[in-house]
């Protein structure tokens, strides 16, 4: 098993390099990250993946599963609304992360521990119409301002769902502003940063090279998924490459090792 590390000289070898930049990046100026998604898994529908709580899901199991729900989300959303997704690491943060960005709207992950304070700042700057959470996480939902919807979702009821309606992905372009996330408010408040979806392909396209990270590679993620390194570091550069992750919801480091 191989540990990941940044290897930092690699990296900027390839930004600085014109000739590697020129074939690994040109692509990104004509796609998005469902285009991506979906280009992969239809071609690996049979290949698992992801495993969690001993439950395997292939890759075409996921694509139904964000068409799905894509389908339920384009129905009450209006392109460029903001979705908060207050999940831990799990399938369902992955489903609805993709379905969210397929349906037309800017995912806002947040860390689930946040305070009320917190939450109430981000609620308020981001406007969000609604919260997609887990029924059990104790979130004190209706305690923020605006007129926040807020969507129960669970492993079980995305992977039995079906469509009955075709929606086309509206993703926008590589342009388009598909995820913002907010900075941890270290030095102070937490700010939104917007990442249109070149800036976030970019990533895992120069993790794939730097790694060589193919189809037949596994990961244990241990860092959380409203972390930009979870999110597009580790799950997209895993998922775009048609490789395997296994779910460790509890992030901490004694849950990792127990």
């Amino acid at each position: 098993m191989n540990m990941w590390q940044h290897h930092w000289p690699e990296v900027t070898q390839i930004v600085r390099d014109e000739h590697l930049a020129s074939d690994l990046y040109p692509h990104l100026d004509r796609t998005d990250m469902i285009a991506e998604f979906l280009h992969i898994a239809e071609d690996e529908a049979e290949r698992v993946a992801l495993v969690e709580a001993g439950k395997v899901w292939t890759y075409g199991d996921l694509v139904r599963a964000v068409r799905s729900l894509a389908c339920r989300v384009a129905q009450q959303v209006q392109d460029n609304d903001r979705i908060v997704l207050t999940l831990p690491n799990s399938v369902e943060f992955v489903v609805a992360f993709l379905a969210c960005i397929w349906a037309g709207a800017i995912v806002v992950p947040l860390n689930p521990r946040l305070g009320r304070q917190e939450f109430t700042h981000i609620f308020l700057d981001a406007q969000p119409r609604f919260v997609i959470t887990l029924e059990d996480d104790g979130t004190p939902n209706g305690q923020y301002p605006g007129t926040v919807r807020w969507w129960h979702i669970d492993a079980q009821s995305l992977r039995s769902a079906v469509c009955e309606d075709n929606v086309d992905p509206r993703t926008g372009g590589p342009d388009h502003v598909p995820v913002i996330l907010y900075t941890s408010g270290t030095t102070g408040r937490p700010k939104g940063v917007m990442l249109i979806h070149r800036n976030i392909l970019t990533s895992p396209t120069t993790y794939q090279c730097i790694f060589g990270l193919t189809k037949s590679d596994r990961t244990l993620i241990a860092v959380p998924l409203f972390h930009v390194t979870g999110l597009i570091g580790q799950l997209l550069a895993i998922l775009l490459v048609g490789a395997r992750r296994y779910g460790c919801e509890n992030t901490m480091p004694a849950g990792i090792w127990t």
